[in-house]
Order: structure tokens, then C-alpha cells, then sequence
């Protein structure tokens, strides 16, 4: 399960960290931060993710999000995030999951993958995250985000009915949690 109160307390606390920081450092922190939390997560039936993937790419887009928008002169707005939200999406894209709970009972599963790394949406709540001026609504809004779009994430689950039908079963599930 994704402790998503957690999530927003670490970051939270890093934002009110007054110690100076690199844009590096807190695009380090962001990508670190939601895929640590995020790979405690599970399906619908508990099935949890079998080795998260590396958060370096996460981090880039953040990284070149944040770059631009501090060399800015006023607010990019949401399009500004679109890397953030892509790169997260993508990194749930093919996200192998356990399969061990079957789904139905009594099959015995040959795989759990997700097929649909999320809906889009989060480029514009991570924008409207960045517009408070406190650091708990910040975290608070950015946190909503990521767990908004963990209910939008799609997988696959494929197994074997038992015999006598010993047919194929394939069952959809929707959200991590």
C-alpha cells in the first residue's frame, strides 16, 4: 500500500527546509521521493510491484521543468509540467506486478502488467501545487496529484483456469493503491 500521508509529510519537510538547495537536488528529491512511495503500491487484489524501475528519468523531467521555470520570468502554467506528467506515466507503462492473488480464485496466474501508465492531469495540479505559498499546501496538492493519478493506472492480469476448463483467463484491473 502507498502511504500517501507519508509522501506528503517527506515532502513537506523538504520544502520547509530553509538549508539552500540546487535545482538538481530538488529535482532529485521529487523523482526519489514519489517512486520510493509509490513502489510500495498494489493492485486492487494486493498483488504489489515485483522491482520498481530506476527514478532517473523522472528526475530529468523534473530537472528541465524546474530549470524553466526558474529561468523564467513569470509562470509557465501547466504545459510546463507535461515532462513531469509523461515521464510518470511512462514509468508505470509495462510495470510488472506480482501475480500471485489470483484473479478469479483458483486460477493460477502467468502474469500482471501494467498496460496503461495513468490518465494525464497531473501537469496541471503539479502547476497548481507551485502557486501556493505554503509549504503544507504544496505538499498537500502535489501529494492529491500522484494519488489522483494512481487511480487512473491500467493492468493486465493473465492466468490459467484450474481444470476441467483449463482455459486462459484474462482479468483487467484498474488503480493502484
Amino acid at each position: 500500500m502507498i502511504l500517501w500521508p507519508d509522501l506528503q509529510k517527506e515532502i513537506q519537510d523538504y520544502l520547509e527546509d530553509i538549508s539552500e538547495k540546487e535545482l538538481d537536488d530538488t529535482a532529485k528529491f521529487f523523482a526519489d521521493s514519489y517512486v520510493g512511495a509509490v513502489s510500495d503500491g498494489a493492485d486492487l487484489f494486493m498483488n504489489g510491484i515485483i522491482a520498481a524501475k530506476p527514478a532517473a528519468p523522472i528526475e530529468s523531467a523534473w530537472k528541465t521543468c524546474l530549470n524553466l521555470q526558474m529561468g523564467s520570468d513569470k509562470p509557465l502554467g501547466p504545459s510546463n509540467w507535461l515532462p513531469v506528467e509523461t515521464a510518470i506515466i511512462a514509468w508505470w507503462m509495462g510495470t510488472a506486478m506480482k501475480f500471485s492473488t489470483p484473479h478469479p480464485p483458483g486460477a493460477v496466474g502467468a502474469s500482471n502488467v501494467v498496460t496503461m501508465g495513468g490518465g494525464p492531469g497531473i501537469a496541471a495540479q503539479i502547476d497548481n501545487a507551485f502557486k501556493q505559498e505554503e509549504a503544507p499546501l504544496v505538499a498537500q496538492i502535489l501529494t492529491a496529484a500522484y494519488q489522483t493519478h494512481s487511480l487512473t493506472i491500467n493492468g493486465l492480469w493473465s492466468g490459467i483456469l484450474p481444470p476441467p476448463a483449463s482455459s486462459p483467463v484474462v482479468v483487467p484491473w484498474v488503480g493502484v493503491f
